[in-house]
């Protein structure tokens, strides 16, 4: 018998009158609302819900919800694709009967009005057993030439977003009526955050000292972070976000959350690795500058499950790969990562630790075992040549040591965190609480 579970529903209250949501009512926010804090804690808000869901029977349906969550606040948090998201919306409403739900299966993609390659991989099922006409099919008729003269519209400067529906040639002769305009009202109080402005990096950004008990020296007081506040702005290449480092986004398409000392990290679901000679190394991060030897730890909460058949086809390995990353960097060729690794290969679920080391471009090692899939702490451990991988899945009570690995680096190098992504999916990974300590050479 068909499974009529329906987790909109069920697990975030939207009925079915209601579905397929858009992007604000799946976040749950009001089509004005303009805060990128509040968007943030929205989105948050649901998937904090929805992972506590991924162990259960129905973990792939909350997998395919966390992507859409993550795919709506992407969307929301830029400007440029909200408006473009926007428009369509409204195209959509004025080209069709106002929405009503698809008889189609449970599951069904969020409003996708543009072709966004997270959100693709949760609907391709539905899309090859959906038929190809019906309410789909009659929407779609009337939004090319309503699209044009919407997007007119707003480049001029003009609302677009008309709930009647009104055919479309109307729509024009509304907006502008030759009537006397009404008398002015009193102009709302702004919503938007203020622009951010450039600031000078730390002398130091370093977390609070805590003992790193692999290392057998003194520890040295490090410099003070800055206070735990951000911009409202949504948070670019350059950006600082205080106890964590400066952002490199390369593909300038991911988006960072953090809040109260933690950080979530959203990856759409195209190819970001750090994969020196063989793949990509364009993966988001986050990185402070540290010097000497030094002792830096992070907990990785939470990675989205790598599933079967979302693997990035060309690429050298077909593993369908997720992962969040600890990292020293000295540049593209040369640096240390330390992943915590959920993914689909050969067939199987795997969840393991990943230590890989390049120099120049080459492969000094690479260790992995496979680990229980739960909240996992990494630390590496840099004295002199030697770096020290080490993980620990009890809070931190106890830990193991993979085997030193020799690398030649500078005395100043950085570290932080990255998130790789190898899928078609949307790749979400929180980590908490970021420290560094640096130590006293022997």
């Amino acid at each position: 018998m068909p499974d009529d579970f329906d987790p909109y529903r069920t697990w975030l209250g939207i009925p079915l009158a209601e579905q397929p949501p858009t992007h604000y009512r799946l976040l749950g926010i009001g089509e004005t609302e303009q805060d990128p804090k509040v968007i943030e804690n929205a989105a948050e808000r649901q998937m904090t819900y929805l992972r506590n869901l991924q162990t259960g029977s129905r973990g792939v349906l909350s997998q395919r919800l966390l992507n859409e969550v993550a795919q709506a606040c992407n969307v929301l948090l830029s400007a440029r694709e909200r408006a473009v998201y926007d428009a369509q919306l409204g195209a959509r409403r004025q080209g069709a009967q106002p929405l009503q739900p698809l008889l189609v299966q449970p599951l069904q993609p969020i409003l996708v009005l543009d072709s966004a390659p997270a959100v693709a991989l949760a609907t391709q099922h539905s899309r090859a057993k959906a038929p190809k006409t019906g309410l789909v099919a009659k929407a779609a008729i009337g939004v090319g030439s309503a699209v044009v003269v919407l997007l007119l519209a707003w480049a001029l400067g003009i609302p677009p977003f008309g709930r009647q529906a009104a055919p479309a040639p109307k729509v024009v002769q509304n907006i502008k009526p030759k009537q006397p305009a009404p008398p002015p009202r009193p102009a709302p109080e702004p919503r938007q955050s203020p622009p951010m402005v450039a600031r000078p990096p730390p002398a130091v950004a370093l977390a609070p000292a805590v003992p790193a008990p692999a290392v057998p020296a003194a520890a040295i007081p490090p410099v003070a972070s800055t206070p735990s506040s951000v911009s409202a702005e949504r948070l670019v290449t350059g950006s600082i976000i205080p106890g964590w480092g400066t952002i490199d986004d390369p593909e300038g398409d991911c988006t960072f959350v953090p809040k109260s000392g933690r950080l979530t990290i959203l990856v759409p679901g195209t190819e970001h690795s750090i994969w020196p000679k063989f793949g990509k190394v364009n993966a988001p991060r986050v990185l402070q500058e540290v010097s000497g030897d030094f002792t830096v730890q992070v907990l990785v909460s939470s990675v989205s499950k790598g599933e079967a058949g979302t693997a990035i086809p060309g690429r050298k390995s077909k593993a369908a790969y997720h992962s969040g990353t600890l990292l020293i960097w000295k540049d593209p060729t040369t640096l240390v990562r330390f992943d915590r690794v959920d993914m689909h290969f050969n067939g199987s679920h795997v969840t393991r630790v990943n230590l890989q080391i390049f120099q120049d471009d080459n492969t000094l090692k690479e260790i992995y075992p496979n680990i229980p899939d739960k909240p996992t702490h990494l630390r590496l451990v840099r004295q002199g040549p030697l770096v020290t991988a080490g993980y620990s899945q009890d809070g931190g009570r106890s830990w193991k040591d993979l085997a030193p690995q020799l690398i030649e680096l500078p005395q100043r190098v950085q570290a932080g965190v990255a998130v790789n992504n190898t899928t078609t999916q949307t790749n979400v990974v929180t980590f908490d609480d970021l420290r560094i300590v640096r130590t006293a050479s022997n």
